[in-house]
């Protein structure tokens, strides 16, 4: 017979079994739930990756003689389409409803990436950077090989931290040594900057007002705020990268590249004026403010928007521009080779062929060809001078490059061109 303790024991236990199935059943739910399959929840992997960041190229407008790309790239926890998009009743993505309308021969398109809240740490870091600008390099240039237009001119259009993505990829295309990369920055005709930091105190401060827009701060890590401080280094040396090449190139004698900054006028209520206009312009560049806060700055309800009107004219200045000059820029007819001898008599002398810029002839004589100085010594040529040059028997003054059909450069050796009598002798 066992002990009386050992009995109170042993229908204690057998109490305690019958009752933890249910006593397991109440507690552990929470636990059950975490190791099981997250086949019941929506999670990135059960919903299509564009339901969260719409990412890649999509095309807002395709004009059928499209002469140039247009490319809008937002800002920090930004959308390809919704940044660009009026919030209200009405909802405007004006890319694609009214830039159309005034610049019909360009081709808009939008480029999205992985810019939200949730990625911010992430986002700031030099990789996540140089990342996102990758990605917008090769990406761009797939899209543009796809349809053979690797060769058209671009336009850029950045709104906050997409004009720092932009200037890097752009740095990336001139350091690196594939051919088709290196074309994006040798297509670069502009670039439209909405409130970037470019310099200045702008670049640290503008990170810790971003994060309290976006309302960061409510998650009360102060390790945010550390990473956003130490890495405005980064963001400097973008700038000063970006800066640097603008000026190396345009020392390279390369069509230029067109830049506006516009900057925000009103302030977000409670936090200010996230980049000033001191920091989000460029020197040397044209500045041109919107009277909206850094969010709204780049939403257009209208074409009678100020905003769109002055966003819209830079961008058709640009491109008609660029029309005009692709119309001019028409084969040159080649120069024409002259032997230099004093034969005035040829039964072979050419046809009369009237040069650009040159008045064409009424005479049916053939131009005589012209003959060297021999006085000459060296010196500045009259002609580079705009000085008198001896035709025939009077004197005329060429300050021009052409002057009826022989093509004056300024590559040649100086001439004193000396005509004889024209006529059998």
């Amino acid at each position: 017979m066992k002990p009386r303790w050992l009995q109170r024991f042993s229908r204690s236990a057998s109490r305690a079994n019958t009752e933890i199935p249910a006593s397991t059943n109440s507690v552990s739910t929470p636990s059950t739930s975490i190791s099981a399959p997250p086949t019941s929840i929506s999670t990135p992997a059960t919903l299509p990756t564009e339901t969260f960041y719409p990412s890649g190229i999509k095309l807002l407008y395709g004009a059928e003689n499209a002469i140039i790309d247009i490319l809008f790239i937002h800002g920090l926890t930004g959308d390809r389409e919704k940044s660009w998009t009026t919030q209200g009743s009405v909802a405007t993505l004006w890319p694609q409803s009214l830039l159309p309308a005034r610049i019909p021969n360009a081709r808009v398109l939008t480029f999205g990436y992985d810019a939200h809240v949730a990625d911010w740490r992430g986002m700031v870091s030099k990789n996540r950077i140089g990342n996102h600008a990758m990605n917008l390099l090769t990406t761009l240039a797939t899209y543009r090989e796809d349809d053979d237009s690797d060769q058209r001119p671009i336009i850029f259009v950045c709104h906050s931290l997409g004009g720092l993505v932009c200037e890097d990829a752009l740095l990336l295309a001139r350091q690196r040594p594939e051919q088709h990369l290196q074309r994006i920055l040798e297509c670069t005709r502009g670039i439209v900057f909405f409130g970037t930091p470019h310099h200045g105190s702008g670049l640290a401060n503008w990170a810790d007002k971003l994060a309290v827009a976006i309302g960061l701060l409510k998650q009360t890590n102060p390790e945010i705020l550390a990473v956003l401080k130490s890495d405005s280094e980064v963001l400097a040396r973008i700038q000063e990268g970006f800066h640097a090449m603008m000026r190396q190139l345009n020392q390279t004698g390369r069509i230029p590249i067109d830049i506006t900054c516009f900057y925000e006028e009103l302030p977000l209520p409670g936090i200010g004026v996230v980049v000033p206009s001191h920091s989000a312009v460029l020197p040397g560049y044209t500045p041109i403010g919107i009277r909206r806060n850094h969010m709204d700055m780049i939403r257009f309800g209208s074409m009678d928007d100020p905003g769109f009107t002055a966003v819209a004219g830079e961008l058709r200045r640009w491109v008609k521009r660029l029309d005009l000059s692709t119309t001019a820029r028409q084969p040159e007819p080649p120069l024409i080779e002259v032997p230099m001898n004093n034969s005035a008599e040829r039964t072979d002398s050419p046809p009369h062929q009237t040069l650009p810029g040159s008045v064409p002839s009424t005479s049916s004589t053939p131009a005589v060809p012209p003959t060297p100085d021999p006085t000459f010594r060296g010196g500045q040529s009259p002609i580079a001078a705009g000085g008198d040059v001896k035709i025939g028997n009077s004197e005329q003054n060429l300050s021009g490059n052409f002057y009826g059909s022989v093509q004056i450069s300024q590559y040649a050796k100086p001439l004193k061109i000396i005509t004889s009598k024209y006529g059998p002798e």
